[in-house]
């Protein structure tokens, strides 16, 4: 079984959305809303090796027991029902609830297969947004559970209703996901008690901005279809009225063309007969008058009639935004309203940013896939990870991306930065930062401030530095290593760390004498049968000044591949260039590994102790196909730990699992 993919960073630019606990637990329609697992009737292989205290990730990479759907084998279950669900998918958003219901009807009444939806179905769901093996098997997977829950909740009465199914969201089973798991001689109910926890005045604050915030945009879009239709009745009695007018004054501007006719028709004669005494005696026909076209409409905006057109919510929203029904009666236009409203959403907004503190018990929506996670302890050190960013089809110059844990989303408010060459040579430095819409995203380096093309093209290691101060307003120094990648697109990255200022940012492995690395795969020249392959530390170390030892490479059966004690101190001991001989690379591109390895070493490192690692690497498509190899790079991550550690290959199991983006682009079952 391959090891699960970590990095699908090319697909990772997606929308987090979160959901605090009230929003599961309204009991409002709640099985409506959501698609849960029935844990007694649905219950699959992968509970009871949880339940027991394997990992969530373990279980998925070594899983048993479980016949791995693809988007075709699920198809073959029912061409009909395949369908109708990728219909729903693409017309959620935009079909009216007759075309909805008629698509419903005409389903039904059409013989088919009967698909069901067993622990199979959640098992591969659960087993695809772990691994992130198949995309298209994801995508197919949360449909049929959106098609299934319709046709079961769904009998086409109520418009609140329809807009309950068709918004529903698949909740992955909270019991799954949890940092620790129960024994397995206790059975998990998702539906069981949940620890309470204190609300803050700040999650308070957070909470009612968001839904005002939500309340503002539904108000907007009601307003816009109202002026909508006022300017198409507006048009509809202007046109009406000006052609009355046009009517009541045809028959005098009629006679006054005849006249004017009949005068012009005399003028040519007397010309003609060069009768002067006759043009003298053509007189003036004087222009009629006739009224000026005049044209009321009642007004943009009534405040009694608007209320009335409005519902309890839209509302709601708008007296909470003026204060009183009194107060609309200074507003005359659409434009006033939708520029109040505009700047009460610019403070909801400042209120949101201000106030964002995820509590304990949080879900994140993925793609559509509400993930229950678990909030982790903020230890003065925030992990991120940096990419840069070109536009111009990967020719121009650069900007760069910072990603934190959506968990305790972070993101840089202000401060000053600098990227440097590996030799520590300035080369482009920022004080800019925009957040998107995810409070744990944030862009530098934007223009007038973007890395030129020219220093992207020279360096092979860039060092991301600098003092900012995040959204909790504290100031933290920022340190990042970002390597060079395959993908013109988004040429270099790496992880970095915020680290609380006056907190030591130097180190050796730390109290827990490990350290954690990166591993990379790059071609070489024209050599493209062998690999460089690179071991660089996540932490500004010393000990990587000066190293020896032994290092395998292992295919993912555990078999040795290749053994070598070659390897070179790089970058005056930022990183290690491993399989090398400082000349040409050694490490041989076969078949066994060219998908995936392992890395076993022992190395004896500049404190002349012997750390020890094993490490998985899988496939890096973020960087794409390299030019030189014609196959994808490799990447790993884990740590060197002393030899009387404990050796840890990946993230401890004991926590949180979070997937990436897996293509998760808003496109599932959720909006």
């Amino acid at each position: 079984m391959e090891a699960i993919n970590q990095n699908n960073s090319s697909q990772t630019l997606f929308r987090f959305a979160t959901m605090r606990s009230a929003e599961l637990s309204d009991p409002k329609n709640r099985e409506k809303r959501f698609i849960f697992r029935n844990y007694l009737r649905q219950k699959g292989v992968i509970d009871p090796r949880v339940e027991a205290g394997e990992s969530l990730k373990n279980v998925c990479e070594k899983i048993t027991g479980l016949t791995i759907e693809t988007e075709a084998s699920l198809k073959a279950k029912s061409v009909q029902f395949y369908e109708l669900s990728v219909w729903v998918a693409k017309n959620k958003a935009k079909a009216t609830k007759e075309e909805f219901d008629a698509k419903i009807k005409t389903y039904k009444e059409t013989p088919k297969p009967i698909v069901e939806i067993d622990s199979n179905i959640w098992d591969n769901l659960i087993y695809q947004v772990v691994t992130q093996k198949d995309f298209y098997a994801k995508e197919t997977l949360m449909q049929f559970l959106h098609l299934d829950h319709i046709l079961s909740n769904y009998d086409q009465t109520t418009q609140t209703q329809y807009e309950d199914v068709i918004k529903a969201k698949v909740v992955l089973p909270k019991e799954l996901f949890s940092a620790k798991t129960a024994s397995s001689n206790t059975a998990v109910s998702r539906e069981g008690s949940m620890q309470s926890y204190p609300l803050s005045d700040s999650a308070l604050k957070f909470a009612e901005a968001t839904v005002n915030l939500k309340g503002n945009k539904e108000l907007k879009r009601t307003l816009e279809q109202l002026e909508k239709n006022y300017k198409k009745e507006y048009g509809a009695a202007y046109d009406f009225a000006y052609k009355q007018y046009q009517e009541e004054v045809r028959p005098e501007q009629s006679r006054y063309d005849a006249l004017v006719k009949e005068q012009e028709y005399q003028k040519e004669i007397f010309l003609a007969a060069d009768n002067r005494e006759g043009l003298s005696s053509l007189k003036y026909i004087p222009v009629p008058e006739v009224k000026t076209f005049t044209f009321n409409f009642r007004p943009e905006i009534q405040a009694d009639d608007l209320q009335r057109k409005l519902s309890q919510e839209n509302n709601e929203s708008l007296q909470r935004i003026f204060g009183t029904s009194n107060s609309l009666n200074d507003v005359s236009t659409f434009t006033e309203l939708f520029q109040t409203i505009e700047q009460n959403s610019q403070q909801l907004q400042q209120t949101i940013l201000n106030n964002t503190n995820l509590t304990p018990q949080v879900s994140t929506t993925v793609g559509g896939v509400v993930i229950p996670v678990t909030q982790s302890v903020n230890t003065q050190e925030i992990p991120f990870f940096a990419r840069t960013m070109s536009g111009n089809m990967g020719l121009g110059d650069h900007t760069m991306i910072l990603t934190t844990d959506i968990n305790a989303p972070k993101h840089i408010v202000s401060g000053n930065y600098n990227i440097k060459s590996y030799d520590d040579q300035l080369l482009a430095g920022g004080t800019l930062a925009y957040t998107f819409d995810a409070p744990n995203v944030t862009s530098l380096f934007n223009t007038p401030e973007k890395i030129p093309a020219a220093v992207i093209d020279k360096n092979e290691v860039l060092l991301l530095e600098g003092e900012v101060i995040l959204n909790d307003g504290l100031a933290y120094t920022m340190k990042a290593k970002l390597l060079w990648t395959a993908n013109r697109m988004y040429r270099f990255e790496g992880p970095g760390t915020f680290t609380l200022k006056n907190k030591s940012t130097g180190g050796d492995g730390g109290a827990s004498n490990c350290l954690p690395v990166l591993l990379r795969t790059r071609s070489f020249q024209n050599y493209s049968d062998r690999w460089l392959l690179s071991m660089t530390p996540k932490e500004t170390t010393s000990l990587f000044s000066s190293a020896s030892g032994i290092i395998k490479i292992l295919d993912n059966n555990g078999n040795v591949v290749q053994t070598s004690n070659q390897l070179q101190v790089a970058g005056g001991g930022d990183y290690l260039s491993l399989f090398s001989d400082g000349v040409f690379p050694q490490l041989q591109i076969t078949d066994a590994i060219k998908n995936g390895c392992q890395l076993e070493a022992e190395l004896t490192l500049d404190d002349g102790k012997v750390y020890a690692c094993k490490i998985p690497m899988t496939i890096y498509t973020a960087g794409g196909i390299d030019s030189v190899t014609k196959i994808y790079n490799l990447t790993g991550e884990g740590s060197v730990c002393l030899k009387n550690k404990d050796i840890p290959t990946t993230p401890e199991d004991d926590q949180t699992f979070i997937p990436s983006g897996f293509g998760m682009k808003n496109i599932g079952i959720a909006d």
